[in-house]
């Protein structure tokens, strides 16, 4: 199952909750928390197979969920953008007076309270 993890564990942050419970709970075991089909067959008591075939299934509707509504898409869009901007603003921040640094670093502050707290979706 080869996937970038870090987009699998957006999509279940975004989406996770219309999983059943047990998908998510062994999604989040194995993207996040990167444990083995053994080892979470074993916290479970099922079989590797069974574990497997949760993930595959997991996926694949988390999948089809973000082609209809694209929000994690999005969210890569808005986040790499606001990244860029944030780039060009530190460049420019170097030739600048003293005050008019401040003022500039202190709506980057801003922007990374934005940006941690999820607020960029749009």
């Amino acid at each position: 199952m080869k996937v970038d993890r870090f987009f699998v564990c957006l999509l279940i942050d975004f989406y996770g909750g219309l999983l059943t419970p047990n998908q998510r709970e062994i999604m989040k075991l194995y993207y996040e928390d990167d444990l083995s089909l053994g080892e979470i067959a074993e916290e479970f008591g099922i079989s590797r197979q069974a574990v497997y075939y949760t993930l595959k299934r997991g996926l694949n509707r988390l999948k089809r969920i973000e082609e209809k509504l694209g929000l994690v898409k999005r969210f890569i869009e808005h986040f790499t953008l606001f990244e860029e901007i944030k780039r060009e603003i530190d460049a420019v921040l170097n030739g600048l007076p003293y005050e008019s640094r401040v003022k500039l670093e202190a709506i980057l502050g801003k922007i990374d309270g934005l940006i941690e707290r999820g607020d960029l979706l749009v």
